[in-house]
């Protein structure tokens, strides 16, 4: 409902983790008036691709997990497209047949590491057949169990207003991780153009508390880049999720406005009390910079500024 809203004046682009919004472009369920509504022009893209010629940036490959000289080796080689064709197995091949003296232990090292980290990432490139939709009308294209492919999303998103991206990530983040990010890198040359609003589902997965500093998810990087300096621009940015005790911290940090809804876990009850505590939302004003903490319960008929006290007590006194 709240996406259905926004439509009306903003551009969106949802990413779906799970592949939960695919009737949004037809029906959603009634809010508490029982009306029911939809985004009728809401573009639903269930199985999409990259290929290798669109990582010929050697930061993308930093994202994927390569240290510098590795990134800068899969990024030279993907520019090869003439000899690779997008064949993932060419590819691979590609780097395993680099000559270098026998002696190099840093090269061994590195290409060792690149076949490695090559081996998990290979299932989020296009195989095969794939069908280029940038330029295509939507109303007359029909999924052929081939995957869609865009050339160019910043051609795509301006043809496109709303737009919905069935990440699939199953059970591995990492997929979704990279999808979303490679995406919203994509979209920066427009983004002060377009003002877009960014819908994170299961935004935990994507922006999540991270064990290794090392390792920052692709998604990660362009999310907290939207929070700290995108905003500036109009871009605006809502994340969703049911376990805030495992979203980063600089979300809590930058986000002034909250909506607390379903939440069922002790562990996420504890992460708003934390907010609660360390916030001077006990006198909440929005308008003067404060935060805000709305609350929705269809369970018990709630509608009200979230009470800043302790919401775990909050809810057990409902139960």
């Amino acid at each position: 409902n709240i996406l259905i809203a926004l439509a009306k004046s903003r551009n969106i682009i949802i990413f779906d983790y799970n592949g939960e919004h695919k009737n949004l472009k037809y029906v959603n369920f009634g809010n508490k008036d029982a009306m029911f509504g939809s985004i009728p022009d809401l573009v639903y893209i269930d199985n999409f691709g990259f290929k290798l010629s669109d990582f010929t940036n050697p930061f993308d490959w930093k994202m994927l997990g390569m240290g510098d000289n590795a990134a800068e080796i899969c990024a030279s080689k993907a520019k090869m497209i003439i000899y690779h064709k997008n064949d993932f197995r060419v590819f691979r091949e590609m780097i395993e047949e680099i000559q270098v003296k026998k002696n190099d232990e840093v090269w061994h090292g590195t290409r060792k590491s690149i076949l490695s980290k090559l081996s998990r990432i290979e299932k989020c490139f296009i195989k095969g057949k794939c069908v280029d939709i940038t330029d295509a009308d939507l109303n007359m294209v029909r999924q052929q169990g081939v995957p869609y492919y865009i050339s160019n999303w910043k051609r795509f998103f301006r043809k496109h207003r709303h737009i919905c991206l069935n990440l699939r990530s199953g059970a591995s983040p990492a997929k979704a991780q990279l999808f979303a990010g490679k995406i919203m890198n994509e979209l920066r040359g427009i983004t002060k153009e377009m003002q877009p609003i960014y819908a994170i589902e299961e935004a935990h997965e994507l922006y999540p508390v991270m064990l290794d500093e090392d390792n920052i998810p692709y998604s990660f990087y362009e999310i907290y880049d939207c929070l700290k300096e995108k905003h500036k621009d109009g871009v605006k940015i809502m994340m969703v999720t049911q376990n805030p005790q495992q979203l980063h911290d600089t979300a809590f940090d930058e986000i002034k406005r909250f909506f607390v809804g379903k939440l069922q876990n002790v562990k996420g009850h504890s992460k708003l009390d934390e907010i609660f505590r360390a916030s001077i939302a006990l006198k909440y004003n929005y308008f003067d910079d404060y935060r805000e903490f709305l609350h929705y319960s269809a369970t018990y008929g709630v509608s009200e500024v979230f009470i800043p006290f302790d919401s775990l007590c909050y809810y057990e006194k409902r139960k």
